[in-house]
């Protein structure tokens, strides 16, 4: 059995497993990127945190053959219309759009400073990468997005998560 991402046949997603999961990060992804600013600051935090799950839980949806699917997801050359290509996009796009929501809402600056500052450091990797590019420009963007993205995720974690209303 040959898999869209691994020749690793000890993984058990079908085509169409793989290709439900990715129409639904793309979903996702038009969906979020057509909503417009957040109510409040919660409401902001909840989307944030809401986004950054659902990133996450596509690149893990292989358990234990993530770790084979993420080293493709950030090294591979992939063409754009390809199911890593189609993925990538909408991750970018969700996380341009998390960083755009975040930075909109000037009550954080006082209330959330390490949920900014992480916002911060993530700004200068959404301006510099667009979206489109070779292997090696969504590596650089990926290695550098991916820790601060898991460390704002555990921050919006303990905001949203473990605070609640």
């Amino acid at each position: 059995m040959r898999f869209l991402y691994s020749t690793d046949e000890t993984i058990p997603k079908s085509a169409n497993e793989e290709e439900d999961a990715l129409a639904l990060l793309e979903t996702f992804s038009a969906d979020v990127s057509s909503l417009g600013p957040a109510p409040d600051e919660r409401s902001c935090l909840q989307a944030s945190y809401t986004i950054i799950y659902e990133i996450m839980r596509y690149l893990a949806r292989h358990g234990e053959g993530s770790e084979a699917y993420l080293s493709i997801f950030m090294n591979s050359e992939a063409p754009e219309n390809s199911n890593i290509g189609r993925a990538r996009k909408s991750v970018f796009q969700l996380t341009k759009h998390l960083v755009r929501m975040l930075s909109s809402v000037g009550s954080l600056r006082t209330s959330q400073p390490v949920i900014l500052g992480l916002v911060g450091a993530l700004e200068p990797y959404i301006t510099v990468y667009d979206g489109e590019g070779d292997a090696q420009g969504w590596k650089n963007f990926w290695s550098q997005t991916q820790p601060v993205l898991l460390e704002l995720g555990a921050q919006l974690s303990e905001e949203v998560v473990q605070t609640p209303d």
